[in-house]
């Protein structure tokens, strides 16, 4: 009897890709590889082949990219990359019968419909309606946002480009925050405050306004900073975290997320301590009169980091 050839899946990011196997029902160990080490994609999918699956050729590819797919959904530029990824020259430099490209935020909408493997912990109160609309939203290198829903009975992803929607803010340090940002970038979208480089750009206002010379000049050392007691990188966080919960449920009212929001990307799951502690719920339901209704939505974190996987693999069998 002859093996099935494997399906090769990947999530492809600004800053990371991450390749794995699916076969016989079962996903390979992921392998985590640098963008920036790597002229293209063909060339990092030959090194993982070569490496993991010798003399083998996929009989199908799904990668998600975080970038928005061009209109007839084969190709994509990276957001935040010079990389740029095409189904029908990755067919044919590698042999694989069918590649498939989606958002990388639609692949994390797609493992919502398998939610018992992505490690959830909720914020706040809120219970789920079954079937109910869902939204994810994640700050990593860029700003993910995405929408599950079910249409007779199927499920149904909302790729979405709504991590360049425009910030807004909910108080008056806030405006004086998004202020400083605009004097600099201009348009201030989500992304600019909640993403990597976003984190950097609270910390640059952040410290101004308290009449500091901003020090952090990475997220990793804003993180780390604030682990380690420092003032102005503390309140770096609790923006952000209050930023996000603004940002998360305009998303809700917009969708009437009534099946819950999610939170993911490469960020937040190595902050859940704070994210329980901060001011992200309290701003997730600060929405005037529709306050009591917006407190019935749950909000969750996923701390699976690799969870496009579960949507990759939903979307490989179907």
């Amino acid at each position: 009897m002859t093996a099935l050839r494997p399906v090769l899946l990947g999530d492809v990011g600004g800053t990371n890709a991450r390749l794995a196997l699916y076969a016989d029902g079962r996903l390979a160990p992921v392998t985590h590889f640098g963008v920036a080490e790597h002229p293209d994609p063909i060339a990092l999918i030959r090194r993982f082949l070569a490496d993991a699956a010798p003399g083998a050729c996929p009989s199908q590819a799904v990668f998600a990219a975080a970038g928005p797919l061009a209109d007839d959904q084969r190709s994509v530029r990276l957001t935040n990359s010079p990389w740029h990824l095409d189904a029908d020259e990755t067919e044919r430099a590698l042999g694989i019968d069918r590649v498939r490209l989606v958002n990388d935020f639609a692949a994390i909408a797609w493992a919502l419909t398998r939610p018992a493997a992505l490690d959830l912990l909720q914020i706040g109160p809120g219970t789920p309606i079954p079937g109910a609309p869902c939204t994810v939203v994640g700050p990593g290198t860029g700003l993910g946002v995405a929408h599950l829903i079910i249409v007779d009975g199927r499920p149904v992803v909302l790729a979405t480009e709504g991590g360049h929607a425009t910030m807004p803010a909910g108080d008056a340090e806030e405006s004086a925050i998004l202020d400083r940002v605009r004097a600099r970038h201009g348009h201030v979208s989500g992304e600019r405050v909640l993403a990597g480089d976003g984190l950097v750009n609270l910390h640059d206002a952040v410290t101004t306004l308290a009449g500091h010379s901003p020090h952090a000049r990475t997220p990793e050392t804003i993180t780390a900073h604030a682990a380690q007691g420092c003032a102005d990188c503390t309140r770096t966080l609790e923006v952000f975290f209050s930023l996000l919960g603004g940002f998360a449920g305009n998303l809700a009212l917009t969708l009437e997320a009534r099946g819950g929001v999610f939170i993911a990307g490469g960020i937040v799951p190595k902050l859940a301590d704070r994210l329980l502690a901060s001011p992200f719920r309290a701003r997730f339901e600060a929405k005037g009169r529709h306050r009591d209704r917006q407190r019935l939505v749950p909000t969750y974190l996923i701390r699976r980091t690799d969870c496009a996987f579960d949507g990759l693999i939903a979307l490989s069998e179907q």
